[in-house]
């Protein structure tokens, strides 16, 4: 049931168009790597999808989630995420909470949180705070704050930094710190719903650094450039920050 739940963001991001012409969504892969200071390398691999619809009202629903493949050397891990959003969007900001379902190498969490954007021009600015909890034989929580902005040199080129802080709390010890910093571009060829996405993380915790490379393809709908789907699209990004924030915090 969870990753059918955990799925069903990427499958509407599909299907659902049709339904509105008000409605925008996106599909894509992506492909990276992570380097780990204390020993250990993985490639992984993922599939992504999102659905957006706007209410005549200001309100605004969004699906998004991800599935992740890790090489671990001997055996794929499976990773994943799917959340649920709710706010309301005007011409200059967007206030939204979530909640949604991840796994992460064996161990499944409840998400919920709340972010918000700014819209400037050609800036956009997000803002996040989750928690997650879990439990594998002890509790596991997980506090995240976060936040990224992308400055639009033209409506389909964009190069964004962002800064995250989490911390995981497990009742039978291991607790972990994170410090995540980053900075990637986006590039839609003109007159086309394809965008390239690359990205570089570095990821400092309690008990390793971590540097993080990453390259995807997207596939857009409803959007007619890169600005306007960061201001209008499915761009809601906190519950996808709480997730990575987990991720690297048990990696």
């Amino acid at each position: 049931m969870r990753k059918i739940l955990m799925g069903a963001a990427a499958a509407l991001a599909v299907a659902a168009p049709g339904a509105a012409l008000a409605d925008s969504a996106e599909v894509g892969a992506h492909i990276g790597n992570i380097d780990a200071e204390s020993g250990g390398d993985l490639d992984y691999w993922g599939l992504d999808g999102a659905y957006s619809h706007d209410f005549a009202s200001g309100w605004t629903l969004q699906l998004d989630g991800t599935h992740e493949s890790l090489d671990a050397g001997g055996g794929d891990l499976g990773t994943s995420y799917g959340a649920v959003n709710l706010g309301m969007r005007s011409g200059g900001h967007a206030f939204y909470g979530f909640v949604g379902l991840s796994d992460i190498v064996a161990l499944s969490f409840t998400n919920i949180g709340v972010g918000g954007q700014l819209y400037l021009g050609n800036v956009t600015l997000n803002g996040s705070v989750g928690y997650a909890w879990g439990d594998a034989g002890g509790d596991i929580e997980v506090l995240n704050a976060h936040v990224d902005g992308t400055w639009f040199f033209t409506d389909n080129f964009g190069i964004m930094a962002e800064a995250g802080w989490a911390e995981l709390d497990a009742s039978g010890g291991g607790d972990n710190e994170v410090e995540t910093l980053g900075l990637g571009g986006v590039f839609r060829f003109t007159g086309s719903p394809v965008a390239i996405n690359l990205n570089y993380r570095n990821v400092d915790t309690d008990s390793t650094e971590l540097d993080v490379w990453q390259i995807g393809f997207t596939y857009h709908i409803g959007t007619g450039s890169e600005r306007e789907r960061s201001q209008s699209g499915a761009s809601w990004n906190g519950a996808e920050n709480l997730y990575r924030s987990t991720l690297y915090g048990i990696f």
